[in-house]
């Protein structure tokens, strides 16, 4: 054989070669993909979305398209955090362009409603076009839609039936966001197509979520909208009738104007209805079959007609056919000054533990502290009042009505077993400090972990608890303990953008170059999050700044690729090598937005300056 036979046979099994290596990298790349959105999608399971969106982010700069579009449906949503419209944008784009047909779809979505992108109705077309030539079938109604409709953009059939959709109770967005008074979203669920008219499993609308919340800014919107006001729960109330029940004369009016009736011919509160009436109406209403006029006036919150009933001598100790008192029909609704009338009237206190029959515990599920107070001094007396504060307590700690549990835990209200653990763990992210306090004087275990391994110093952390952080601290809490994930408090606090408690761990000494299970140090989140000020406490401490993650990524490529200029200059300042690639043997210049000039010339400049040794992984 020649020389250049030779010379073929060589390059031709070198060819084979890297086609096996390419073959094996692929391959190997695509495993630990499927693992890691495997991971992330268990995360998100147990609402531990931080870690998702890690995990979901090194994945994503390692290549994978379905990991960038799960990403940015969590940023686009606002899953675990603000929405970021700009982000999911972006994300949307890198996998749209790997040929990802959900993202294609969903990029155009973008482009057609400007969501974290200029509005563009030839690009929104164009993505569509591009996932309805995959067959997906969301993207071709949409493109007709918008082919057909010159006025502007519709609202998509996808977009109609998520405003359409219903969580396990039957509430639909639109019951969520009247319920929050969320005018905004409220507005843009019916231009989305939402049934105004939806009803939950209980037979409840928007209309009367808004009314039980009083949410005026919402029923406003929902009357313009045509809700139906005169539709009847599976109570027979109307939205009238609820705003009768809670003593909300505006509501009321605001209904009544629009033409709304009450399904149980109640008279308005203002108006304080005679015991003749209410005594009528119990005999004729089946909603209020079997109760007694106080019943019905202590429900209603009206005080001078429970006075007058009771001096009258109504029976105080008479239960409906549901077993309650008129005392825990007032305390349901919120009416302290009847249930402090009725307790001066001599009102029998029920030993109950059924939350919806005993006062206390309807105060507690409902969290009416200052009512939850008022019993506790009337409740001294029963016999068996260690254990229903004992059962008030668990019920404040469960629903987190953390100013009830409070009063209870001074009241002298106990946990059994590990409850107290629990509780703890429970409260610290969001209770007052006062009670995680009352809970640590109670010597349990600090550090003790929940099923994902995280502690109250870590919970208090994630979620921003400055006050509940610095008591942990302060009571000896450990500080690079690591849950599942092996994220410690500090990356914690860094993955929830909280600057000052970032500060204050660092203060008290908390390690800064610890990894988590996906390579990440607190560092590398915060410029993958562009936070230059979490970044700024974090350059004087940290040993290692060019320490990679699995993807090979460092914390200036992280920062590169977001195109945050304060962080990447300040990275650069510090000395971190731009000349450093990634496994995909991209450098931090190749994968910084040509969208920002300013970023890719700092880094290029450092690259001209310096002399660094180049490196391929």
């Amino acid at each position: 054989m020649g020389w250049g036979g030779a010379r073929h046979d060589r390059w031709r099994w070198t060819r084979t070669l890297y086609g096996v290596f390419a073959l094996m990298v692929l391959t190997v790349g695509a495993v630990w993909a499927n693992d890691d959105l495997a991971a992330a999608r268990d995360a998100i399971r147990r609402r531990d979305y931080p870690a998702a969106q890690e995990i979901l982010a090194v994945a994503s700069d390692a290549g994978s398209a379905e990991a960038a579009y799960e990403l940015a449906n969590l940023f686009r949503n606002g899953t675990g955090g603000k929405k970021d419209y700009a982000r999911a944008a972006d994300l949307y784009a890198r996998a749209a362009k790997s040929g990802f047909a959900k993202a294609q779809y969903s990029l155009g979505k973008m482009y057609e409603y400007g969501w974290g992108v200029a509005a563009d109705r030839a690009a929104a077309m164009e993505w569509y076009r591009a996932a309805a030539a995959q067959g997906h079938a969301a993207a071709r109604a949409s493109l007709d839609h918008l082919a057909a409709d010159k006025r502007g953009p519709p609202a998509t059939p996808e977009a109609k039936t998520e405003a359409r959709q219903a969580n396990a109770l039957g509430d639909t967005p639109l019951h969520l966001a009247a319920e929050a008074g969320d005018v905004k979203t409220v507005d843009a669920l019916l231009r989305a197509g939402a049934d105004k008219n939806a009803r939950n499993a209980a037979g409840v609308t928007p209309l009367m979520a808004a009314v039980m919340r009083d949410r005026a800014p919402v029923l406003e919107t929902l009357l313009a909208a045509k809700a139906d006001a005169n539709i009847k729960d599976s109570r027979g109330r109307t939205a009238l009738d609820i705003a009768y029940g809670r003593n909300a004369v505006t509501l009321a009016q605001l209904l009544i104007r629009h033409g709304a009736a009450s399904g149980l011919r109640l008279s308005p509160p203002s108006a304080a209805a005679s015991a003749a009436q209410l005594d009528d109406l119990a005999k004729t209403n089946q909603q209020f079959a079997g109760w007694t006029p106080l019943m019905i006036a202590a429900w209603r919150g009206e005080a001078s007609l429970v006075a007058a009933l009771c001096d009258q001598g109504a029976s105080l100790a008479a239960r409906n056919p549901e077993g309650k008192l008129a005392l825990s029909l007032a305390a349901g609704q919120g009416h302290r000054a009847v249930v402090k009338l009725l307790l001066e009237k001599g009102a029998r206190l029920s030993d109950d533990a059924d939350p919806a029959n005993n006062p206390l515990l309807e105060a507690t599920r409902r969290n009416y502290a200052d009512m939850v107070g008022d019993l506790l001094t009337a409740y001294r007396p029963v016999p068996r009042f260690p254990q229903l504060v004992d059962a008030a307590l668990r019920l404040a700690i469960e629903r987190k009505t953390w100013e009830s549990a409070l009063r209870l835990m001074n009241a002298g209200g106990a946990l059994q077993g590990g409850g107290n653990t629990a509780a703890l763990l429970a409260a610290a992210p969001s209770a007052p400090v006062d009670l995680v306090a009352a809970l640590l004087d109670r010597r349990i275990d600090i550090n003790s972990a929940d099923q994902s391994g995280r502690t109250a110093l870590m919970l208090a952390a994630q979620s921003g608890a400055t006050a509940t952080v610095q008591l942990l601290i302060s009571r000896g809490a450990a500080l690079d303990q690591a849950d599942a994930q092996h994220r410690s408090a500090l990356i914690l606090s860094v993955q929830g953008g909280h600057a000052d408690i970032v500060r204050a761990l660092i203060k008290a000494g908390a390690a800064v170059d610890l990894a988590t299970t996906t390579g990440n140090t607190a560092l590398m989140v915060a410029a993958q999050s562009g936070r230059a000020d979490i970044v700024a406490a974090l350059l004087p401490v940290t040993a290692e700044l060019d320490a990679k993650n699995k993807a090979g990524d460092t914390a200036l490529i992280l920062a590169a690729r977001r195109g945050s200029a304060d962080v990447v200059r300040q990275l650069l300042a510090k000395g971190a090598n731009p000349r450093l690639k990634n496994n995909r043997r991209e450098e931090a210049l190749d994968v910084a937005p040509n969208t920002q000039p300013g970023v890719r010339r700092m880094i290029a400049d450092a690259k001209a300056s310096r002399s660094w040794i180049s490196e391929v992984f």
